[in-house]
């Protein structure tokens, strides 16, 4: 007979046990609860009143450390790693800046959850071994991949949001000039102009934008395409513009508003679309390949005054 079952309920009774620093916690085997140690009705009996796992501050900052190894975004990466690096109201500044990311901070939640859940496992299997009994495999919840719980999707109305237009437009050029910082402003300044010449503008009637929204009505990132019919009928798609801020990157967002948009696009007749992947876009080549895009076209670019300051005759 197993002296007790490690249900759902007992392991967040655990939980709550390891993190509350006020008091020590243990097992009462014969009602299966949590409860303080110096009100087990037993306490001299090992058998009768086991102590559940230690947690101490050094595991809780090991959990954030290896919650920033697995983040995905570069902003608030940075920010959290400078604040363990810091070492002052560490474990308050983590919070309060994870609280401010609502997606953020539901994965730190299930990492969290996820990293002690697995320290308790291994406690009750460690018991049931001395029971004689075979490990048992975690049960853990898929709340690993909390993706665009909170944001919302929708199509740019562009002669009724003309502010919201231009927010973007900016964010179009801004991002031109974040891929290309290994160049000269002027050089990026006049690439731009000529990479945005043959298309329409981002409220002609030939764009189609979706925008990316928090719950505060924020962008977080949108996609903008010009779709245009051709000879014989046939209907193609120029991807201009696929961005989200640096603070929402890492969450998924672009992952999720490209398929969206190519199954919208092919339900109005698109048959192909065409992606140029500028400088640092490269990067997101490998994504695009695994939807079925294939390379058509390469652009290269080569600062002069470094590569003849690097090449100078001895």
């Amino acid at each position: 007979m197993i002296p007790f079952a490690l249900t759902k309920e007992l392991v967040d009774q655990i939980l709550y046990g390891m993190e509350n620093q006020d008091y020590e916690y243990c097992l009462d085997v014969a009602t299966a609860q949590v409860v303080r140690c110096d009100q087990c009705p037993n306490p001299d009996d090992p058998e009768s009143c086991i102590a559940i796992p230690e947690w101490r501050p050094v595991d809780g900052f090991n959990i954030m450390e290896s919650f920033l190894n697995g983040l995905r975004n570069p902003v608030y990466r940075e920010n959290l790693r400078q604040i363990l690096a810091s070492g002052h109201k560490v474990f308050r500044r983590f919070k309060d800046t994870i609280r401010e990311n609502r997606e953020i901070e539901r994965q730190w939640f299930a990492h969290k959850e996820r990293r002690m859940q697995a320290v308790v496992y291994e406690w009750y299997n460690q018991l049931r071994e001395v029971w004689g009994l075979d490990p048992i495999a975690p049960d853990y919840p898929d709340t690993e991949d909390l993706v665009l719980f909170d944001f919302s999707l929708r199509q740019l109305n562009p002669t009724e949001e003309a502010e919201l237009t231009t927010e973007l437009k900016g964010y179009d050029e801004g991002s031109f000039v974040e891929l290309h910082r290994e160049l000269p402003e002027a050089v990026v300044e006049r690439l731009y102009t000529r990479y945005r010449a043959g298309l329409p503008d981002i409220a002609g009637i030939e764009s189609v934008v979706l925008v990316v929204e928090t719950p505060t009505e924020d962008v977080a990132g949108f996609l903008w395409a010009v779709e245009e019919d051709l000879d014989d009928g046939l209907r193609m798609s120029t991807l201009a513009q696929l961005y989200v801020l640096p603070e929402y990157r890492g969450l998924g967002i672009a992952r999720t508003v490209l398929p969206r948009y190519l199954q919208q696009a092919h339900g109005r007749g698109v048959g192909s679309v065409v992606v140029e992947l500028q400088a640092e876009a490269r990067n997101f080549a490998g994504y695009l390949e695994s939807e079925g895009f294939r390379s058509a076209a390469a652009a290269y670019a080569l600062n002069l005054r470094r590569w003849w300051e690097e090449n100078l005759p001895g």
